[in-house]
């Protein structure tokens, strides 16, 4: 074994073997938070017992507006638990199922101080006053007819939307592939629960809501 090693101290220096287990130490550490890290961070394994994945790090601010034209900012809804969701009017795939469970929520807890926001991601002056299958009047619906700001925010909060639809002004009816992540704002203003997993149902969701508003308590 002896003779082993030296005959590799003879083809590597003991400078190249420091830089060689140096590598190879990062290496594992890059792989490990990609196999294990990145997923169990977005499955809501290191969130202390919560289903979403805990953030609680300050809201990205923002200022949109209303159906009626009305400036609207985060700072608006200080003092209240928001659940935030992006989406656009005619999507048929994420939006939907997601307002649907976001109407859930608002059913079960039964407070005022719970709003639900739905941000637009569609720009588009003509459109983004549409309506979105599973409307509910309980929901407030934010646009922007700057797509920068709108783009920038989503990004701001972790969400991906592809968003090429923009430069084709002859679509009518875009498709905008997009993510459909929940945000849980606390009435301090503060991102504290990012929902990235579809298959986390209303009750679950409530559950966290509910855990959060006994702890402030507490």
């Amino acid at each position: 074994m002896s003779e082993f090693y030296s005959k590799i101290r003879k083809v590597l220096n003991l400078q190249t073997i420091q830089k060689l287990i140096i590598f190879l130490f990062f290496l594992g550490i890059l792989v490990w938070g990609n196999l294990v890290l990145l997923p169990n961070l977005f499955s809501g394994k290191f969130t202390s017992g919560y289903h979403g994945s805990l953030i609680n790090r300050e809201a990205v601010q923002f200022s949109l507006y209303d159906d009626l034209h009305s400036k609207i900012e985060l700072l608006d809804f200080k003092g209240n638990y928001i659940f935030l969701f992006f989406g656009y009017p005619g999507c048929a795939g994420i939006c939907p199922p997601a307002l649907s469970k976001l109407q859930d929520v608002k059913r079960l807890v039964h407070r005022n101080d719970v709003k639900i926001v739905f941000i637009n991601l569609d720009v588009n002056s003509e459109r983004n006053h549409r309506k979105i299958e599973n409307e509910s009047s309980d929901f407030l619906y934010l646009h922007s007819e700057d797509s920068k700001t709108i783009q920038n925010l989503l990004k701001a909060y972790f969400g991906y939307a592809d968003f090429s639809y923009l430069y084709n002004g002859n679509q009518e009816y875009p498709i905008i592939q997009h993510s459909g992540f929940f945000y849980l704002i606390n009435p301090k203003g503060n991102l504290q629960l990012l929902y990235t997993d579809r298959k986390t149902g209303a009750k679950e969701i409530v559950d966290d809501l509910q855990k959060i508003i006994l702890e402030e308590n507490g």
